[in-house]
């Protein structure tokens, strides 16, 4: 009994957990999509006009679509970064990385909620949680797996550790400061998730951890 489960552990692949991984975040960032409809106008005289009204009103909906396809590509990018160093893995990690896809697949709810009550503080504060506590996962997987030192890639060192570890919480930091922002100011704290993916596109010191 004890050999079969010293086997299972060992066949645990982080090739298997990447691929699924992949899979989920391709799922969930095509997902996006399905929250932009065509919009519906009746022909007649009027139809340019009522086609141009009803495409402008579908801004907030395009707006989350961009926000959230984006952000999604940064966490998708973080992953692969993280699992780039992360050599070993065991059972509480796939959990992790379990729990951390599962919220990861529910951002479509959050971004549909945002696209159409783009305004409301309700929908901006369940998009900010829904965000944070993928960034707080996120911050928790690598604190785990650099916890054991021997799941990560020797050429780390305790200060290129402590970085990684920093730059997840800094985005986890912009976070929750946008739900805070949202209960005075909601286009504030709208105006924060479209600048936070700036933050990511631009050369900034991640470009470090990319081999």
């Amino acid at each position: 009994m004890a050999s079969k489960k010293i086997n299972i552990l060992k066949s645990l692949s982080i090739e298997r957990l990447n691929a699924f991984s992949d899979g989920v975040f391709a799922i969930a960032i095509t997902l996006l999509v399905l929250g932009i409809a065509v919009p519906e106008v009746m022909p007649g005289p009027h139809l340019n006009e009522e086609l141009t009204n009803r495409l402008i009103a579908l801004f907030p909906k395009v707006l989350s679509f961009g926000i959230s396809f984006t952000i999604i590509g940064i966490f998708w990018f973080g992953h692969h970064l993280l699992f780039q160093y992360i050599k070993k893995i065991d059972r509480n990690l796939i959990w992790l990385n379990i729990f951390l896809l599962m919220v990861i697949s529910f951002i479509p709810f959050p971004a549909a909620l945002l696209g159409e009550y783009g305004y409301a503080q309700p929908a901006i504060l369940i998009y900010g949680l829904t965000l944070l506590i993928v960034g707080i996962l996120f911050a928790t997987i690598w604190w785990y797996a650099a916890r054991k030192r021997n799941f990560i890639d020797d050429s780390l060192d305790d200060h290129m550790i402590k970085k990684a570890l920093n730059i997840i919480l800094l985005a986890s930091m912009s976070y929750f400061i946008a739900i805070v922002v949202s209960f005075f100011n909601p286009f504030i704290s709208l105006l924060i998730y479209v600048l936070i993916p700036i933050l990511y596109i631009i050369p900034s010191p991640i470009d470090e951890f990319i081999k």
